[in-house]
Parts: C-alpha cells; sequence; structure tokens
C-alpha cells in the first residue's frame, strides 16, 4: 500500500510538468477550429446547452479570459464527458492541445516558471504536535486529550485554512507548555532515588495480574502487599496514586462504598473512604523512616455497604512510587540532566548570560526548524534571566522558562516559511529549512531531524533531495505517511468505526 501511495505522490509533480510541450498554441489558429468542429453542435451556432455559447462573448479576450468556463472545459474533456459519446470525439493529441491552451494561455501559467499559489500558514494538527513533542523533548504528551479535536477541510486535518487559534486552544498551548517542560526539563543535577511499583506488583488474595495497574472491587474484601528492599537507612516518601473506575450498568447512582488501609510494616499509615467518585483520581503521600532490610507494603480494601451494585465500581491502584532517601547528602545523579545542561554551569551572572543564550539559542533553532533570530532570541535570555534571579530559584530553572516560551510561540505551533533571500523568476523558492519542514511534515508528521537541519544549513537539502527522500521513507517513522495522510485520503482511519450492516 505504501509503495503505491508514494509512487503516486511523487509521480504526480512531474506529470504536471508535462503539461506544455513545444509552442504555445493559439487561439484562432489552434482552438476556434477545435471549438467549431466538436463543441458548437450543443455551444455555438444559436445554441446554448448548460447556458454555455463560445460564440456569444464580446470578443475573444473575454472569451479567453473566463477562466471558469475553462475550467470546467478542462475537466470534462479529461474526463471524457464532452464532447457527448453520440458525437464525434476529437482525437489524444487534439485533447492535448486544448489542455496544453487552457493552461498556458487561459490560466497564464509557465511550465517554465509554474505560479505556486499561496501557502497558507498553518498550525501544527494534534498528531503532529504529538510526534513533534515526543522527538523534541522526550514526552509523550496525550495530544487527544489536552486538546479539542482539529477541524477538517476535504477530507484533511492539516489545511492550513482550516486549524484555527481560538483563544481557549492558546491557554491550552500555554499550559501544554509548562506540563511538557516540567516534566522533560530537570532543574536540579541530583535528586532522591526514586523507584516505581505498579498496581499488578502487589499480589495476594487477588492473583497478579497481567497488567500494570491492579483492580480492587468495592463490592469484595481483598488484601494485596508488596515487599520493598532497601540498603540505606532514612527518611522516604511513598506516593499512592490511585483512580475510581466504574462501568455503568444503568442510568441510576451506585450508593456503595469501600474502605481502604495502607499499612507498613503492620503499621497503619493511611484509611480512606471511597464513593461513587466519576472516575477520580487520588494522590497521596506518606512519610516512614527506615532502616536497611525488607518492608512490607500492604493495602486491605473492606466492603463498607451491600447496596445492590448498579455500577461495576473498583479502585485502580495505579503505582506506589519510593523516594528516598530524602537527605540531600544521599541524592544521586539526576538521570535526564545531562541532556538539557551537559556543560557545567557558570556562577557569575556574564557567564550565565551566555549559557542561556547557547542554551536557549540551540532549542529553538530545533523547535522553530530554522536558526533564532538575534532579536528573538534576546528576549528568551531576558525571560530566563528575570526567572532566576527571583528568589529561591536556579539557573536552571531560567532556562525552562525560556522553554516554555518557545513552546508557547506561533514560530513552534505554526509551519512558517522563507522564500530563498535570492532566486531568479517571477516566484521565489522557499528556503531550505522551509523544505526540510515540507519534507518532514509530510513523510513523518514531525519536526526536521537534525540530517536535515544540518544539509539546510549548508544550503545543500535541494541538491541532496533524491537521498534525503529515500532516507526519509526507509525509517520507521514514515508510517505516519501511512497512517496520517493516506488514512485521511482514502479514509480508512476511521474504519474500526464504520458500521456494518
Amino acid at each position: 500500500m505504501r509503495r503505491t501511495t508514494l509512487a503516486a505522490c511523487w509521480a504526480l509533480p512531474f506529470l504536471l510538468g508535462l503539461a506544455a510541450q513545444g509552442d504555445v498554441p493559439d487561439f484562432a489558429h489552434d482552438i476556434r477550429p477545435l471549438l467549431q468542429n466538436y463543441c458548437y453542435d450543443c455551444h455555438g451556432d444559436g445554441e446554448h446547452k448548460g447556458k454555455i455559447a463560445f460564440d456569444q462573448y464580446p470578443s475573444d479576450q473575454a472569451l479567453v479570459t473566463d477562466h471558469e468556463l475553462w475550467l470546467q472545459v478542462l475537466k470534462n474533456v479529461r474526463a471524457g464527458l464532452m464532447p457527448p459519446p453520440q458525437k464525434a470525439q476529437p482525437s489524444r493529441a487534439e485533447k492535448q492541445l486544448l489542455a496544453d491552451w487552457i493552461k498556458t494561455v487561459a490560466f497564464g501559467s509557465d511550465p517554465a516558471n509554474p505560479d505556486p499559489g499561496q501557502v497558507t500558514l498553518r498550525r501544527l494538527n494534534r498528531q503532529e504536535y504529538h510526534n513533534t513533542i515526543r522527538d523534541l523533548m522526550g514526552v509523550e504528551y496525550d495530544t487527544q486529550l489536552a486538546f479539542p479535536a482539529d477541524d477538517t477541510g476535504h477530507g484533511f486535518d492539516n489545511i492550513g485554512e482550516v486549524l484555527t487559534l481560538p483563544p481557549m486552544l492558546l491557554e491550552k498551548y500555554v499550559l501544554a507548555a509548562n506540563e511538557i517542560v516540567a516534566k522533560a526539563v530537570p532543574t536540579q543535577p541530583r535528586i532522591p532515588a526514586e523507584k516505581t511499583l505498579g498496581g499488578g506488583e502487589f499480589t495476594g488474595t487477588l492473583k497478579s495480574p497481567t497488567q500494570y495497574e491492579l483492580s480492587l472491587s468495592y463490592y469484595a474484601p481483598a488484601t494485596v502487599s508488596n515487599l520493598v528492599r532497601i540498603t540505606q537507612n532514612g527518611q522516604y516518601q511513598l506516593s499512592v496514586a490511585l483512580r475510581v473506575t466504574e462501568k455503568y450498568v444503568d442510568d441510576v447512582t451506585d450508593l456503595n462504598r469501600c474502605q481502604l488501609r495502607f499499612q507498613v510494616d503492620g503499621r497503619e499509615l493511611g484509611r480512606e473512604t471511597f464513593a461513587w467518585e466519576g472516575g477520580k483520581a487520588y494522590h497521596y503521600d506518606y512519610l516512614v523512616d527506615w532502616a536497611p532490610g525488607s518492608h512490607v507494603l500492604q493495602f486491605d480494601l473492606t466492603p463498607l455497604t451491600t447496596n445492590e451494585p448498579t455500577r461495576t465500581l473498583a479502585l485502580q491502584l495505579s503505582t506506589v512510587k519510593l523516594t528516598g532517601p530524602l537527605a540531600t547528602n544521599r541524592w544521586v545523579n539526576n538521570p535526564g540532566y545531562k541532556k538539557w545542561f551537559p556543560a557545567a554551569l557558570p556562577t557569575d551572572e556574564a557567564g550565565r548570560l551566555a549559557s542561556a543564550r547557547d542554551l536557549l539559542g540551540k532549542f529553538a533553532g530545533r523547535a522553530f526548524r530554522r536558526p533564532v533570530e538575534p532579536g528573538t532570541l534576546d528576549k528568551l535570555v531576558a525571560i530566563a534571566q528575570a526567572t532566576w534571579q527571583q528568589p529561591g530559584n536556579r539557573f536552571e530553572n531560567g532556562i525552562a522558562q525560556g522553554m516554555v516560551a518557545v513552546l508557547a510561540s506561533p514560530r513552534f505551533l505554526f509551519l512558517t516559511e522563507q522564500a530563498e533571500p535570492a532566486t531568479n523568476g517571477a516566484y521565489p523558492l522557499i528556503d531550505e529549512y522551509s523544505l526540510a519542514a515540507r519534507l518532514s511534515y509530510f513523510l513523518w508528521s514531525t519536526t526536521p531531524d537534525d540530517e536535515l537541519l544540518d544539509l539546510a544549513a549548508h544550503h545543500a537539502l535541494r541538491t541532496n533531495l533524491a537521498n534525503q527522500v529515500d532516507r526519509l521513507l526507509h525509517s520507521p517513522k514514515s508510517n505516519a505517511l501511512v497512517t496520517d495522510f493516506t488514512g485521511q485520503w482514502l479514509q480508512v482511519r476511521d474504519v474500526h468505526g464504520a458500521p456494518i450492516d
């Protein structure tokens, strides 16, 4: 499927380039005789079927410049609808002559210097935003949940004219930028060690499930536990993540309740009562002082009511995160810190400004898909400086805030394009950074990688275009072309929800 689709996509420009060959046809000498021979029976000499008569125009100029008319002619002749099957038919060469004349004269196009039209500035759709954040930040951000569905035009959700940016969506982009940077960019070089236990790792009266989370029914007693081994004494934090799940049986509220007790080494740390909460999530933190050795974490669920169930209520034990020892002299290196701050941080203000300019310049260049302008970089550094100078903040907090500004910027959210500074012909070429973005978002639905941007920086992308297209198509990321472009073109993305009669 992919090979057929790609062949069609890449053959199209070549086929369009064959529109005109040789001399430009002349209307009086070449086209009027064709109209008289094949069209005047219905559209001339007093006939005007479909309210079209070629000989009723006040002048040849008025006829030749009627673009709407010639677009209809081109479509109907190409489709074989005109002339009607029972009438005399023009030869293939005559049809090609007519098509060449319409495109080169009636439409005013120049095959040697075609008009590409105007490109509407368009924003990233939800899938492109997700993929871009994944590749740029290393975060799988749930855009289906965070953003409203994109509008579509002509069956596609990447049409610039329909991808509007209402104020509410802009607010969501700002919130998303803060969430993504907070999750991706560490602001401390050393942190307490962390270990996360999935709910599925707790066993007891229930058999160990295969899924990551563990479901505890409101209606049946249950006890589950897990054994944790530590090697260092000190204070630890236990963070319990729960959520209420339900399945409707009917439209009546379920009044059943349950109680959940959390114990560590036989000592109760928490006791909570839960009712029907419509999918609500809960988070509890507990502090414990532990010595090296094994420690038992245990949950006991007790039903509090015996009402007839009208829903299937359950407590979903998502995770228990163990953090510690909390003493700063026991902290460990933050595993993601060096990705964003690879060099030692300066201690003086001048050094900080220079480092911020380097870090934010590189990040903004990747996010904006082209080098950032000095004026824009000045503003980003000013944002970072104002943040790290606030009491209690570090240099890293300032860099993170500058990154938030980048991800909330129109330069990131929209696919902006620029022209080459000097191009022969009436229509300038897009620059190579714009070409890199077009390639990556068409074939990968995501931001250009380092190789594309490096070629664009050296003005070598066009000369290596065939090799880069081949490289992009052989990447696993090219699956996005099938799922996104082809899936919408052939309307197969919704096949799972299609009604079957």
